[in-house]
């Protein structure tokens, strides 16, 4: 299960899960979860289709998004806590204000 998942297509969503791949995930990494999220998650999103996967680092103030490109994630932004308008590729004209995420 994903820490945030975004799901676009209301008829994806079942009572307690989502049926077929969200349009965005994004994980928080923990010291004790680094490994999952970067090597085991992402290679599951991606064989699953998830357009758009972030990688968030709370104690380093950072995110790292891929997008899903001929069905293998390519690194599009890496984004620092003083980014006020970190793109979310997947939905159009959405951006976070990350000083706000990382207060």
């Amino acid at each position: 299960m994903p820490d945030l998942a975004v799901i676009c297509n209301p008829n994806k969503l079942r009572e307690q899960y989502c049926f077929g791949a969200p349009t965005v995930v994004m994980e928080i990494l923990f010291p004790s979860t680094v490994k999952a999220d970067r090597l085991v998650k992402l290679n599951r999103y991606q064989q699953a289709g998830v357009p758009e996967y972030w990688i968030v680092l709370p104690q380093e103030q950072n995110a790292t998004v891929f997008v899903l490109e001929n069905g293998l994630y390519r690194t599009v932004a890496v984004y620092a806590k003083e980014d006020t308008a970190a793109k979310v590729f997947t939905l159009t004209g959405c951006e976070l204000d990350l000083t706000r995420v990382f207060e």
